[in-house]
């Protein structure tokens, strides 16, 4: 009996669509050969997810030749698995072969897109009737982006909603009664070697719920990392109770602030020191580890200050530099998204915000980002998504 082949046409393309790596286990298939300058060697393989004739795998009996044949019916495999796939059809059924297919082209498409996808990557949030904002909006994630609108656009709204995935004291000021007696929805689709969708719906007497994937679930605890620096930091410290702000240290206060015990936060800043800086020369600690000293010059005849004695500018460009460490040490372990809104640091001008912008870009450290502000025309943000939200509409455009 005739087997029904896949066209040159159709197995160029499942290999392009692919990535030209294996679907399964991620291998490149295509490389150069030392037999010639031209040479190429191809290891991979277009394999037929139902046979392609009677008597094999998964064979169909209602399918067509053309649609045997057809790219529907392929998907691109190094030559290991293309064996192995037809010596176990129990573990690799037809559902089985089309899903890791379906995975395995998101992840090119993503990577193609700039977004790293080996620890995970949020691709898109959707947010639905939540406070002021009564339309949809849906925006499409990179890697690096950026949230441009006025105040009230929505711009807090996603970042709080993504941060509610690791911490759900965001959504309480959501979780209220809604005027219109509608149901709010957030979902958020994440991506680590397969698509997940993330459901919060709050509905109209406040009442919280959660699905992954569409089914419901009692608890929504999604293995990612959110580092949100929602507060600028006096804010924080002006909203301790007045007795335990005056008993503790500086030390004690930022530690608080980036959600870390005093011990860890003194083992973070003393690992600055042996790595590349950014915005500081030099941190320490006195002697009684109680007071952060620094060094924002550069200069051998500036000596090292008080936290608390910097001007401003000096201690925001001190806090970017503790929560790029901290981020890039969350990223190494798992899946890590850094949310910074521009108001969070009220003293840092606009040459400092560029910095951090370019910083994050050039260094590629691991972790997505997502950074909010008002239009600002002097804000440098080549090389990151831009998505603009219309104030109240929840109309986006990218």
């Amino acid at each position: 009996m005739p087997r029904d082949e896949f066209s040159n046409t159709t197995k160029i393309a499942l290999a392009q669509r692919a990535g030209y790596q294996c679907s399964i286990c991620g291998l490149i298939t295509v490389g150069p050969s030392r037999e010639g300058l031209q040479a190429v060697n191809l290891i991979g393989v277009a394999a037929h997810i139902t046979a392609a004739s009677k008597g094999g795998r998964r064979y169909d009996e209602s399918m067509s030749p053309a649609q045997r044949s057809g790219i529907e019916n392929g998907i691109w495999l190094c030559n290991n698995h293309a064996d192995y796939i037809d010596g176990d059809k129990d573990t690799f059924s037809v559902a089985e072969l089309q899903s890791l297919k379906r995975d395995h082209e998101e992840k090119v498409r993503l990577q193609q897109s700039g977004i790293r996808t080996a620890n995970g990557a949020i691709t898109r949030i959707e947010v639905n009737n939540v406070g002021w904002i009564l339309n949809s909006f849906d925006l499409n994630l990179a890697e690096r982006n950026v949230i441009i609108g006025e105040n009230g656009a929505g711009k807090t709204l996603i970042c709080e909603f993504i941060a509610s995935l690791s911490n759900r004291k965001y959504l309480k000021r959501w979780a209220r009664k809604n005027r219109q007696g509608l149901s709010a929805f957030c979902n958020i689709w994440f991506f680590k070697n397969q698509a997940e969708k993330f459901s919060i719906r709050i509905d109209p007497k406040g009442i919280i719920s959660y699905a992954l994937n569409d089914f419901t679930i009692p608890v929504l605890f999604p293995a990612i990392n959110v580092f949100y620096m929602d507060t600028f930091f006096w804010d924080f410290v002006n909203s301790m109770k007045e007795e335990k702000r005056e008993k503790s240290s500086n030390v004690e206060l930022l530690a608080g602030y980036f959600r870390l015990t005093r011990h860890e936060f003194i083992s973070i800043v003393s690992s600055i020191n042996t790595d590349r800086k950014f915005f500081v020369n030099d941190l320490s600690f006195s002697a009684d580890q109680k007071d952060l000293l620094t060094k924002v010059s550069d200069s051998p005849t500036v000596p090292k200050r008080r936290f608390n004695a910097l001007s401003g500018g000096e201690q925001d460009r001190v806090m970017v530099e503790i929560m790029l460490k901290i981020a890039t040490y969350y990223a190494k372990f798992n899946f890590t998204i850094l949310l910074l809104e521009y108001h969070t640091f009220k003293s840092m001008d606009v040459a400092g915000v560029n910095r951090l912008l370019e910083v994050i870009k050039e260094e590629n450290f691991g972790f997505q980002t997502i950074f909010t502000s008002t239009e600002n025309p002097n804000l440098i943000i080549e090389g990151y998504k831009v998505h603009q939200l219309e104030l109240r509409t929840g109309k986006a455009t990218q």
